[in-house]
């Protein structure tokens, strides 16, 4: 047997090391738009255009209808103010912040009606003809008449309010839920973004999280007006649907990082801890235990999106070291190298293990030849 039988066998043994192009990956942004150039241009069919000129003319109407009926109820006696402030419940939100809400949601719908009418994208046209369509009018057509139930201010009229609410709440998650799937919010699509999916999200989150509890409350009598017994009787209830909400609020949060959905609720329990009639200190004061619920519900929301979004974008690192690799456990026989000279080939050198993996029988082998690298 030669003297270099056993280094020949080493270097057999080694691995041949060949330069192995990887090409840069895509992001999930130009994956889906090179997705979209590849498909077939979209076109609607005759009748997604006939909806959507009906859409054109029917929103911009039922718009209309829901701003002058809000307009009516201000101005007449009693007001719409006048009921949301004499009437409380554990729901009851301060009636400017009310008022500014619904001005920023009726806002965002003339820019969906503005929307409807210019764009020439059809894949705008189908976002708007499949992921809301008719229902975002009739939605606002509802909204009218709870307002008109509201300020009538009798059993029926509460109960119907309340059947109109759920209507609302279950086109609108529809509507939701056919936009999450199909049309997904993206930025290279921002127009829908903005004016498609955000003023379905407002009206959802204002009917699920405050409007369709409170008129329940009322239709049942559990407001402050018929005494304080009566208002209590709805405590239970109020604290159940309030950790319920802040529970799905904060896994949706969490899940899509939706800003939208979290300024807008976080916005609602302000206005609800806000309301002077039933403020967070004083004699008349909300229960400890509601107002608790609200303020742990938006921290809970809070951290659900800004910690996924630092994880996400790198700005918080979570590492993972094995417990054998601390610094704490250093080799206790370093590598020795052999001296090679030039024309020979180089030796196979074996680290010898320390004892803590002595129950390990791979051993490493390193190459003192300087094309391999050092350890």
């Amino acid at each position: 047997m030669s003297a270099d039988g056993p280094q020949a066998r080493g270097e057999a043994a080694l691995p041949h090391r060949e330069a192995v192009h990887i090409p840069p990956q895509e992001t999930a942004t130009e994956r889906h738009t090179h997705e979209e150039d590849s498909r077939e241009p979209l076109t609607l069919t005759p009748g997604q255009r006939k909806s959507l000129v009906f859409l054109q003319m029917n929103t911009p109407v039922s718009l209309l209808c829901c701003i002058a009926t809000a307009l009516f109820v201000t101005l007449i006696v009693p007001s719409i103010h006048y009921v949301f402030r004499n009437q409380p419940t554990y729901f009851t939100m301060a009636p400017r912040m009310e008022l500014a809400y619904f001005a920023v949601m009726m806002l965002f719908q003339i820019g969906f009606c503005l929307l409807a009418l210019i764009t020439p994208n059809p894949h705008t046209q189908l976002c708007i003809v499949e992921g809301t369509g008719s229902r975002l009018a009739i939605e606002n057509y509802l909204i009218a008449m709870w307002l008109f139930c509201r300020v009538m201010d009798t059993s029926a009229s509460l109960r119907f309010g309340v059947l109109a609410l759920a209507v609302i709440l279950i086109m609108s998650i529809v509507s939701a839920v056919v936009l999450r799937t199909k049309y997904q919010p993206r930025w290279v699509h921002p127009f829908e973004l903005l004016l498609v999916h955000i003023p379905n999200k407002l009206i959802t989150v204002l009917v699920s999280q405050v409007l369709i509890w409170d008129t329940l409350m009322l239709a049942w009598g559990w407001e402050r007006s018929n005494g304080r017994e009566a208002l209590a009787h709805g405590l239970w209830i109020s604290i159940i649907v309030q950790v319920i909400i802040g529970i799905v609020l904060a896994v949706w949060v969490a899940q899509t990082s939706d800003v939208s959905v979290y300024a807008a609720s976080m916005f609602l329990d302000a206005a609800v801890l806000k309301f002077h009639k039933m403020p967070v200190i004083g004699p008349n004061s909300r229960p400890f235990v509601l107002t608790a619920i609200l303020c742990v519900s938006m921290t809970v929301r809070t951290i659900c999106l800004v910690i996924p979004g630092m994880l996400k974008h790198g700005c918080l690192i979570i590492c993972h070291t094995h417990g054998r690799h601390g610094p704490e456990e250093a080799y206790t026989e370093p590598v020795v190298e052999e001296p090679v000279e030039q024309g020979t080939p180089a030796p196979v050198v074996y680290v010898p293990t320390p004892d803590t993996d002595a129950n390990e029988n791979t051993r490493l082998v390193q190459r003192a030849d300087p094309s391999y690298g050092g350890l």
